[in-house]
């Protein structure tokens, strides 16, 4: 079927269908219309608007392609664009090359249909499902519309393919069965066969109001992928009206009866904003391993807050969701130049079911902040590599490579176990890490605690409450601490702020702490036995260095004193005597050095010269001067003179000083002229005195200018 013309409207339940029910091929529905294209609603008896090319029930063959190009193409009201198999053969593709904009908007009458494009392989048909590929300036999913390649029968289900200037999808439908506005190729729960991926490049992408883009698995295969490669930025933000989702963007194996392993979620673009509860996924609940999120962003990623109702925090995660789930975690892995993670959002790589957590591995090139908790202060902020209660996996790993680390306001990062598996580690790269009411933790309820590694080119600093921990045995159990190991220049916080840094063990061996850095300060070596004095108690429940004031460092078995693991700190070595200039031996009797004919009190009272030199007094009495100076004006006595008089002698000096220059040179010796005068001279050729009022006698001469 071809038609060609300047305007299409297909409406009220009309229908363009090219299909096959026999032993043959279907054919393919061409639209060429150089302005517009329009499908809406549904026929009265509830048919609904579309253009369909498939293979019917019974039918052997392949189908056809849906084929349109125009200016504006727009969609809405429940009418689709259909290509799909119910018989055996491969569904085609529904192909749309809009100029303009591309608009699929809404539900039907009985809200029981989204408008919709689809290449689907339906259940009971056995092939595999074409791609719902769309190129246009400007595409608009919203209200619930969708853009579908999936399978519920045995064949791999296709891919959906957008290329656009601005891709937006939002919403939901507000009645009937809640659609979510989504792009997604899935294997349902009655398919068998690989998922397709959601592949997106445009400029900007914009996910809103609950909105989703999933490759998910339910039935048995495989998951797909969902690839965002956007040049400008990308936002997920918001719920939907209902709250019941959160903007997402997944690829998850889906349920307890899903077998297959999940795909990524891979976003490369030059920002990203995850936020009011907006959420990237990538988990599985059934049989199979869970993807990774990857993210690397030129510019930055925020992940902020959670939904207004506090049910969904802004956050990526790559989890085993569920006990039953038996499979390992994959990864959260960004890249970017600065990434923020505040107002209760999360990074997570956990495990509650039959598996290992995956990674978080971060690398900004400036910065990394992590702050502050939710509005309702239910949840902290931070990155969480997590095992849960009853998981027997293994934690994961948290990495952080960044210029600089900023964890405040109640933000922590977590690489820790409930259950009976071990803590991950915890690796720091930095310039400079900054906490300030803030917590780093590998911290177990009964089994080993992971490492801390920190490697600080500059400060390492803790204020206000924060603490570095690796306890073990945090319910009262067994478990040794692990080992923290800091190499900075300088390890610093203030007095009396509870800034702790422990490797304790409850039952089993304390861990190690060692610190390399050019200089510790404000921080306080604890040993058990300085718990227990200070304390007061040696019940090891009350043994905690948290509930001193100080800040500490310890490594101790609270309930075994043979058990305490060892604190190293290594500093550059300080000789005590270094700098210290030896005084000499043979002192000076001052009452030999006083003029007895200038006694003080008298007429003939006499002032001091102090020569300190530009950096204070000599190092020794018998070392030279080190630095020329000039000479020191002498303060006459001035008695009976008015202040208006000693004003004036004031700015006369002044003025001679401008008219005079000289050089200035150290005085070193002194001589006495035949008349008594007593002149301060130099080395030099001639010494010549600056101020003619600087000539001074044992006199104080009360006529003299």
């Amino acid at each position: 079927m071809i038609i060609s013309t300047g305007i299409l409207e297909v409406s009220s339940g009309g229908q363009l269908r090219a299909e096959t029910r026999g032993q043959a091929d279907a054919g393919s529905v061409f639209i060429n219309a150089r302005d517009r294209v329009s499908f809406a609603g549904s026929s009265p008896d509830g048919k609904l608007s579309n253009a369909f090319s498939g293979v019917g029930v019974g039918g052997i063959g392949d189908g056809g392609d849906v084929i349109i190009s125009t200016g504006i193409l727009e969609v809405y009201d429940g009418a689709r664009l259909r290509a799909e198999t119910n018989g055996q053969g491969d569904a085609g593709n529904v192909i749309i090359d809009a100029r303009d904009s591309v608009v699929f908007r809404g539900t039907g009458a009985d809200s029981q249909f989204a408008s919709a494009a689809f290449s689907n392989v339906e259940t009971g048909a056995i092939g595999n499902g074409g791609d719902v590929r769309i190129f246009t300036g400007r595409l608009e999913v919203s209200d619930g519309a969708q853009l579908q390649a999936q399978t519920e029968g045995t064949g791999n289900a296709g891919n959906v393919i957008i290329k656009a200037d601005r891709v937006s999808f939002s919403g939901i439908s507000t009645v009937g069965r809640r659609f979510r506005s989504a792009a997604f190729s899935n294997v349902e729960q009655t398919g068998r066969g690989q998922g397709g991926n959601v592949d997106i490049t445009t400029g900007t992408l914009s996910v809103t109001n609950g909105a989703l883009l999933s490759a998910n698995l339910f039935g048995q295969g495989a998951a797909g992928n969902v690839i965002i490669k956007a040049s400008d930025f990308v936002i997920f933000r918001g719920t939907g009206a209902d709250s019941r989702f959160g903007s997402t963007a997944a690829s998850n194996v889906e349920g307890d009866k899903a077998i297959g392993n999940g795909g990524d979620v891979r976003i490369s673009t030059g920002r990203l904003e995850v936020s009011g509860g907006a959420q990237l996924q990538a988990q599985t609940e059934g049989t199979g391993n869970a993807g990774n999120v990857i993210i690397d962003a030129r510019d930055f990623v925020i992940f902020r807050g959670t939904s207004a109702d506090g049910r969904f925090l802004s956050t990526a995660f790559s989890s085993v969701l569920g006990t039953g789930a038996k499979g390992d975690g994959g990864d959260v892995r960004i890249s970017t130049g600065i990434l923020e993670v505040s107002n209760g959002a999360r990074l997570r790589a956990d495990t509650e079911g039959q598996g290992d957590a995956g990674n978080i591995v971060i690398t900004a090139r400036d910065h990394v902040f992590f702050r502050g908790i939710s509005t309702d202060g239910r949840f902290r902020s931070g990155a969480y590599v997590t095992v849960g209660r009853n998981s027997g996996g293994q934690g994961g790993n948290l990495d952080i490579t960044t210029g600089s680390l900023s964890i405040t306001n109640g933000a922590i990062l977590s690489a820790s176990s409930s259950g009976s598996g071990d803590g991950g580690n915890i690796d720091i790269t930095a310039r400079s890490v900054r906490l300030d009411r803030g917590f780093i933790t590998t911290a177990t309820n009964s089994s080993d605690g992971g490492n801390i590694t920190f490697n600080v080119r500059g400060v390492l600093s803790l204020r206000r409450g924060s603490f570095i921990s690796t306890e073990a045995g945090t319910a009262q159990a067994g478990g040794n601490g692990g080992n923290i190991r800091i190499d900075t220049s300088f390890l610093v916080t203030a007095p009396l702020e509870n800034n702790d840094i422990l490797a304790n063990a409850f039952n089993g061996n304390g861990g190690n702490v060692t610190i390399n850095a050019q200089g510790i300060y404000w921080f306080t070596l604890r040993s058990r036995d300085d718990l227990v004095r200070l304390l007061g108690t040696t019940d090891p429940v009350q043994l905690n260095p948290r509930r001193l004031p100080t800040n500490d460092i310890s490594a101790i078995s609270r309930n075994n004193p043979s058990l305490n693991g060892i604190v190293t700190l290594n500093t550059p070595d300080v000789d005590p005597n270094r700098g210290l200039v030896p005084l000499p031996v043979t002192l000076i009797d001052p009452s030999q050095q006083i003029d007895r004919r200038c006694q003080p009190g008298s007429a003939q009272s006499r002032g001091s010269f102090v020569l300190t030199g530009r950096g204070g007094v000599a190092s020794s009495p018998t070392d030279p001067l080190q630095s020329e100076e000039g000479l020191a004006e002498w303060i006459l006595v001035e008695e009976g003179k008015t202040e208006e008089e000693r004003q004036k002698r004031e700015e006369g000096r002044e003025t001679s000083r401008s008219a005079s220059p000289a050089e200035i040179t150290e005085a070193t010796h002194w001589i006495q002229e035949a008349d008594g005068t007593i002149v301060l001279v130099a080395h030099s050729p001639t010494a010549t005195p600056i101020y003619a009022w600087w000539n001074v006698g044992c006199q104080a001469d009360e006529s003299k200018p």
